[in-house]
């Protein structure tokens, strides 16, 4: 992604979050995520666009940052704490859902993996969020 993005994910934020209120969970809210977290993804290179006919019809984020902290507690295989990519902040546009779009986002990001020698990829994701639980 580019800082030219910005607004069109932002929009695909904001129609994310209304969806999550629809189904009854609260994994994002008004705060988060911001445009300053998009900013430092951006910034930091690691946040990515699918684009059709140069319409963004979908994000993600994968990097190596294991985050919350809370996180820290769960036991992952030793021998792959290193080896990993976390993918964080996936959403699709409205009009784009049911599409593939968000598997395409993962197939991407499953051989950006393999490309940097990593032996994993994690996410995390509400309990009721099955659209994302589904992939």
């Amino acid at each position: 992604a580019v800082h030219k993005d910005l607004n069109s994910i932002l929009e695909i934020t904001k129609d994310a979050l209304n969806a999550m209120k629809a189904m009854n969970f609260h994994q994002w809210d008004e705060n988060y995520p911001n445009e300053i977290v998009f900013k430092e993804d951006i910034q930091a290179q690691e946040l990515y666009v699918f684009k059709e006919n140069d319409e963004i019809l979908g994000f993600i984020c994968i990097n190596e940052k294991f985050e919350p902290e809370f996180y820290k507690q769960v036991i992952f295989n030793k021998n792959y704490d290193e080896k990993a990519f976390y993918l964080h902040r996936l959403a699709v546009k409205q009009n784009a859902k049911g599409k593939g779009v968000a598997q395409k986002l993962l197939n991407f990001c499953e051989n950006f993996a393999l490309e940097n020698h990593k032996a994993s990829l994690r996410a995390d994701t509400h309990s009721k969020n099955f659209p994302m639980n589904s992939l």
